[in-house]
């Protein structure tokens, strides 16, 4: 099985990838109740940085938060790539595919 990846730009314009190679099943679960509860949120915001908060759950690096993401994912493609990670964890799209990842 191909690890997770996600690739983060720091504030000197540097990318770093990250890997997790082994993801409990219990993140699966907690992928399928977060997603039970996006009508509990009661706006974008809280429901984006929930999305964060669990994508970010998914990587032991410590440099892998929800800030982290927040400020070294392009816009343009941010929920793209967080959405990705997410489906991947639930088996929605095919694990030998390519995570979308911020522009070099």
């Amino acid at each position: 099985m191909k690890p997770l990846k996600i690739t983060l730009r720091d504030k000197n314009g540097e990318t770093q990838t990250y890997t997790q190679n082994f993801v409990p099943l219990q993140k699966t679960l907690d992928a399928a109740d977060l997603n039970d509860r996006a009508s509990d949120y009661k706006t974008e915001v809280e429901w984006i940085t929930a999305k964060l908060e669990y994508v970010a759950s998914l990587f032991d690096a410590k440099e892998v938060t929800a800030k982290a993401i927040l400020q070294g994912v392009d816009a343009r493609e941010g929920l793209t790539v967080v959405d990705s990670l997410i489906n991947e964890v639930m088996g929605l799209t095919d694990p030998n595919s390519e995570t979308p990842k911020a522009e070099e």
